[in-house]
Formats: C-alpha cells, structure tokens, sequence
C-alpha cells in the first residue's frame, strides 16, 4: 500500500481499503452517485439545449419517413443523411460534454464533490491524504475532464475499474491521482 492508504479488518476478517479514516467507495455508491449526476445534468441540459433538440427530432422524423418511403418503393433511392442533422448532433454532443466537464470540475474544485457523490456521502480525496483537504483545481480539472468524456462515451461502465483495482480508483481517479472516500463507512 502507498503512503496513506491502509487496509482496515471489518468483521468477518473482511479487509477494507480506507483513507482518512473512512472506507473506500464502492462501486454501487459511485454508480448511484453517477446516476443522480446524470439526472442533474440531463435537466439542465435538456433546458439549455430544447431549442436544438427540437430542430433534431424534426429534421430526424423527416429522414426516417422518407427512409421509410425509400424502403417501401424500390425505385426509390434511400435519401442521404441531412448534414444539418449530423452537425446538429455534434453540437449537442458538444455542448453535452461541456455541460458535463463543468460540473464536474467546478463541484469537485469548490465541494470535493458532486452533487450526486454529496448525496451518497461520498467524497473525493488526494491519494494518500489523510487528512483530506481539498483536491485541488489541478485535480479537479484533470479528473472533471477526463471524467466528462469518458463518462459521455461508456457512461457507468467507467466505474468497473473500482472493481478491480485495490484503491477502488476509476481512470479519472487514476490521473488525477485521487480516490472517492465512503464519509457513511468511518472505520
């Protein structure tokens, strides 16, 4: 084990990662975390991006009845994807994954956390403090960003390293060089 990580015996004889005095998250309080983010996150930017969303579903709704039309008579050739649709896509994709990188960033700078972690009693930590001082916006930028896209191409399944690794760590916490403490688990 690195400088400030140790391992607790629980009952049972089970053995239990801690920093700070408290056990490590695991993977079901982190994926609870994420999904009440995800909640979070989806409302904003559903109301920041209605406009465009719009513009999709209808651009989208004409391309699948013509599609339609093409499959249903041969002599009609299936119609190509409307580069508006395609760039309308991207920008959401775009503006998604700023929204995202933001909170991230600016919860784990200011709070050591994001709402949903806060929710589920979970917060972020340097590797190896003890103390558990503030991460930093050096890590907090790192593991927001990084986190952000990794989160927008896999989603949850980010979180599946935490099961393997000893420091329950994701690739975000890896870089940054955090873990998430468990504040319900003092041990």
């Amino acid at each position: 084990p690195g400088a400030g990580y140790g391992v607790s015996s629980q009952s049972y004889g089970k053995q239990i990662p801690v920093q700070g005095g408290y056990a490590l998250a695991g993977f079901w309080w982190r994926v609870l975390g994420y999904i009440i983010d995800s909640i979070i996150v989806g409302v904003v930017n559903g109301i920041l991006t209605a406009g465009l969303n719009a513009g999709i579903n209808s651009q989208l709704e004409r391309y699948l009845l013509e599609l339609l039309d093409s499959l249903a008579d041969p002599t009609v050739p299936p119609p190509d994807l409307p580069v508006g649709l395609m760039q309308a896509l991207g920008t959401l994709a775009l503006i998604t994954t700023v929204l995202w990188m933001a909170y991230r960033t600016i919860l784990i700078g200011t709070m050591n956390a994001t709402l949903g972690q806060k929710i589920c009693g979970l917060r972020v930590a340097k590797l190896g403090d003890e103390q558990l001082q503030s991460v930093g916006w050096t890590a907090a930028i790192i593991r927001g960003g990084v986190g952000a896209i990794i989160y927008q191409i896999v989603g949850f399944l980010a979180q599946i390293t935490v099961l393997f690794l000893d420091r329950k760590q994701t690739l975000p916490d890896l870089l940054s060089k955090t873990v998430v403490v468990n504040t319900r688990e003092a041990v």
